[in-house]
């Protein structure tokens, strides 16, 4: 039986996975549209929101977050430096390599349960509570941006639809 920590991880990494192809499939369908990267890279759903590229940024963000913050993995640093939908694959990639090195199936829970998470956005001296780091903060974050993803593309055009964004189902044979 997976533990809260391991089953967020693993819906993560599938989400990451449905991410990858999406912009693989954003990226082919900009060449034949003949859309400079540009346009999609700074797309908006109202003008005080982050832009595409920075909603990728923050899912990869959030995920290499979290398996930093609670599975003992040393940071890595990536810039947010991508100037094309290629390279933002690139950097989700590399990403989800850094978070298939964590195996919270062999997790001391206790241990983690006990972890204070900084935030370092967060005014004053304060941390969070592993646990209510995931359900209010890891959990939500992610998936709010990776909505701001399939949504910007949706309203940009794209024909894509909630396959694309769960990425296909795990299905068994009743018998």
């Amino acid at each position: 039986m997976n533990n809260s920590y391991e089953t967020t991880h693993k819906t993560m990494i599938k989400s990451t996975k449905a991410l990858i192809k999406l912009l693989e499939k954003t990226e082919n369908w900009r060449i034949k549209k003949n859309k400079p990267d540009s346009e999609i890279l700074n797309l908006k759903l109202a003008p005080d929101m982050m832009p595409f590229s920075r909603q990728v940024q923050v899912v990869s963000d959030n995920l290499k977050s979290y398996c930093f913050r609670l599975g003992g993995l040393e940071n890595v640093v990536m810039y947010d430096n991508e100037e094309t939908l290629l390279q933002l694959v690139s950097r989700v990639k590399r990403t989800l390599q850094f978070a298939e090195n964590v195996d919270f199936s062999k997790a001391d829970i206790n241990e983690i349960n006990l972890k204070k998470i900084k935030l370092p956005w967060l005014p004053g001296d304060v941390s969070i509570p592993a646990s209510n780091y995931v359900t209010e903060f890891a959990i939500p974050n992610f998936y709010f941006h990776l909505s701001m993803v399939y949504s910007n593309l949706r309203a940009f055009g794209m024909d894509i639809g909630k396959m694309d964004f769960l990425d296909g189902l795990t299905l068994i044979q009743d018998n």
